[in-house]
């Protein structure tokens, strides 16, 4: 989706804004649950978030 330039589903990808900090990629909100994701393995979008803010050096 990123490479279309679209909203992703699952929250899976991040990328770098305009400071160098990575950001979660926009989500579609309504397209796939927590519990979507947790079935296939996916983190929670919270999880994906904690995830983003470990890689710029938050906790």
């Amino acid at each position: 989706m990123l490479r279309f330039k679209q909203p992703q589903w699952y929250g899976t990808q991040s990328v770098r804004d305009s400071s160098g900090q990575f950001v979660l990629y926009t989500v579609a909100p309504d397209v796939v649950t927590d519990a979507d994701r947790a079935a296939l393995g996916v983190p929670s979008l919270v999880e994906a978030q904690k995830r983003v803010d470990l890689r710029n050096g938050s906790q």
